[in-house]
């Protein structure tokens, strides 16, 4: 047999407890005694009259409606007056009245409830627009801002393309007349402060003072110095100790002949046009035996190698 509560089975009838009234079989902890231990402390005649929780709530029910009808045969036996309708009706009237009265101050309380919550999104919104109006404001002003960079950009971007152009036109107009000579060999013993005589062979004349020029390589720069005249019908070269950090290479402007060591056809009293011959065969002689690299002299206006 199970339990009418819990649908378990029973077990030992000695720990199972019966209605009387519906004859079903429960748990003592399934019920209002809570454990076995309570319905063996109950006396006999309680154990044989013990009804269970849902017929006790119906006979208290069942008592109950039995009093309400015997009140309500006493009072449909009594036949009221006028005056008791009349005092019925009022008091009718007066309920109504009260009702509507509390659904009105009910309903009055939640429009003013209603009206505070209206009032308050209002002021939010309001205020969420000030802001986004502010943000708008602030985001047209960054971008002209923006617009304004952009504008400033290109134009510095067309400047700067203008001025490199401009300094690359200068850049090929000063390098126009320049002679670079490299390749030159290696001498055993040298110095690194290797001996050079520079000479402006484009300034040659029968009749025109010779210059002699040279240029060094000094803290990062290149300087051009004169180092006397001569007259040109009479040369007399000697030997001009140039320190420069470069011997290998060499960058010469503008009309400038190099000599590693001085000829030794170079002597007092030489004829311009024997000079410039003699210069001719020596710098190829030079080239075809010990393998010069470009070695170029300039003569009025035109290379020479």
């Amino acid at each position: 047999m199970d339990c009418a509560k819990c649908n378990r089975d029973l077990g030992s009838p000695r720990k199972t407890v019966k209605c009387i009234e519906c004859g079903l079989c429960y748990h003592p902890y399934c019920t209002r005694l809570k454990t076995v231990e309570n319905y063996r402390k109950l006396k006999t005649e309680l154990k044989a009259s013990w009804r269970c929780d849902p017929c006790c709530h119906a006979s208290r029910v069942t008592k109950q409606l039995a009093g309400m009808a015997e009140v309500i045969d006493e009072v449909d036996e009594v036949e009221p007056s006028d005056d008791d309708q009349d005092l019925v009706e009022t008091s009718k009237n007066m309920d109504m009245e009260g009702k509507i009265d509390l659904l009105l101050s009910s309903f009055n309380k939640q429009m003013k409830s209603m009206k505070r919550s209206m009032q308050f999104f209002n002021e939010n919104f309001e205020s969420t627009q000030k802001i986004l109006k502010e943000l708008k404001n602030e985001v047209t002003e960054n971008r002209k801002e923006v617009d304004q960079l952009v504008r400033k950009n290109k134009n510095l971007e067309r400047k700067v393309t203008y001025l490199d152009m401009k300094l690359n036109d200068v850049e090929q107009r000063d390098l126009r007349n320049d002679i670079q000579i490299s390749g030159i060999p290696e001498t055993t013993g040298e110095d690194v402060h290797d001996e050079f005589a520079v000479l402006r062979l484009s300034e040659l004349t029968e009749k025109t003072t010779l210059v002699y020029t040279y240029k060094k390589y000094l803290e990062g720069k290149i300087e051009r110095v004169e180092l006397g005249t001569r007259s040109a019908d009479k040369i007399t070269l000697r030997a001009l100790k140039v320190k420069t950090a470069a011997a290998q290479r060499l960058y010469l402007c503008n009309g400038v002949g190099l000599f590693n060591k001085l000829p030794g056809f170079v002597t007092a009293g030489l004829p311009l046009a024997k000079f410039k011959q003699k210069i001719k065969e020596y710098f190829r002689k030079r080239s075809r035996d010990k393998g010069l690299g470009s070695v170029v002299v300039w003569d009025n206006g035109r290379y020479m190698s």
